[in-house]
């Protein structure tokens, strides 16, 4: 009989030892996927602002590409202008040539005249149409 108590105690710290370590594992399981969903949360978490921060990049790129498209259109604009004022001051000026042999343009300026600017009447005269909205 003492040999059979033995084997029952033995049996029974077996069981108690193999109990413990499956406890032991499933804690480590636990313990693993707790640390996991934290990891997990802490991405989620930060995800809108990386989106934000890569939109802003983005954006600043796109910035400064249309900034530099836009500096080169004013220059050309203001390069044109610059053309375009020239061009119409010679021609104003060959008009008010032809005024002075002619008895003077239809505003009755010759090339003593000091304000500088054509009338609708001579800018029709010099270019075939009315001067556009907002030319005077």
């Amino acid at each position: 009989m003492a040999a059979a108590g033995s084997e029952a105690s033995a049996q029974r710290g077996q069981d108690v030892s193999e109990k413990a370590r499956r406890a032991a594992a499933l804690d480590e399981v636990e313990r693993y996927n707790a640390a996991s969903r934290e990891a997990a949360a802490r991405y989620n978490a930060q995800l809108p602002r990386q989106a934000w921060e890569m939109m802003l990049q983005k954006l600043a790129g796109r910035t400064g590409q249309l900034s530099a498209l836009a500096g080169a259109d004013r220059n050309q604009a203001q390069s044109e202008r610059q053309l375009y004022s020239g061009l119409g001051g010679a021609a104003y000026e060959g008009l008010s040539g032809l005024g002075q042999k002619r008895g003077g343009l239809s505003s009755g300026r010759g090339a003593g005249s000091t304000s500088g600017r054509m009338t609708p009447e001579d800018y029709q005269a010099l270019y075939g149409t009315p001067p556009p909205p907002g030319y005077y």
